[in-house]
């Protein structure tokens, strides 16, 4: 038989994965039990410096623009 090593995205993963365990036919082997992973280390690189300063400068704009509305 092969051995596998997955990743699970899902909580539903999961759950599919224990039912074919208790069909047996999967064995689960390990369990690792990761903290999960900060969203700034996921999403990390994910948009190009440029657009990156654009979406913060939007941010910015639209919260002081919302902090002097507030006076």
């Amino acid at each position: 038989m092969e051995i596998l090593t997955i990743e699970l995205r899902h909580q539903k993963a999961f759950d599919l994965l224990h039912d074919l365990e208790v069909m047996d036919i999967i064995k689960v082997l390990h369990r690792s039990h990761q903290p999960p992973q900060k969203l700034s280390e996921r999403f990390a690189g994910k948009l190009s410096d440029k657009t990156a300063t654009a979406l913060q400068n939007h941010i910015s704009e639209n919260r002081n623009s919302s902090d002097k509305s507030n006076i």
